[in-house]
């Protein structure tokens, strides 16, 4: 069986999202990966679902439908004909949230529509 993916990083955060990357595992186990099971967990539960099976070319995936606020554990691992190996985790859990960034322009967005709204009322 192959061992562990390697070089897991989080690309991306949203508000119902994660974008994940991988790179393959330094060892395929004697015959090629078909391919890659991710798998999520929601922070404090102890069921780990399965998200996804991706084909062995593909090294990123976005998995979506998550919750905002929620933290997730995420882990990949490689399958072969012989089997599943071991599943590579990131360290620590995952908060699916808007960037700080865009929680700061939708709270300007929506202050200056209130202003511009009281300012059309008392004139």
């Amino acid at each position: 069986m192959p061992s562990e993916p390697v070089k897991l990083k989080v690309v991306e955060v949203g508000a119902d999202f994660i974008h994940m990357r991988w790179s393959p595992p330094v060892d395929a186990g004697f015959c090629a990966i078909t391919e890659y099971v991710l798998e999520s967990q929601v922070k404090g539960q102890r069921t780990w679902r399965e998200t996804a099976v991706v084909e062995a070319s593909v090294s990123d995936y976005t998995i979506q439908g998550l919750h905002e606020g929620k933290e997730y554990n995420l882990r990949v691992s490689a399958r072969n004909k012989v089997g599943t190996g071991k599943a590579a985790a990131f360290e620590s859990s995952i908060k699916v949230a808007l960037p700080y960034s865009m929680h700061m322009i939708l709270s300007l967005i929506t202050l200056n529509t209130i202003l511009l709204i009281k300012y059309y009322i008392t004139y």
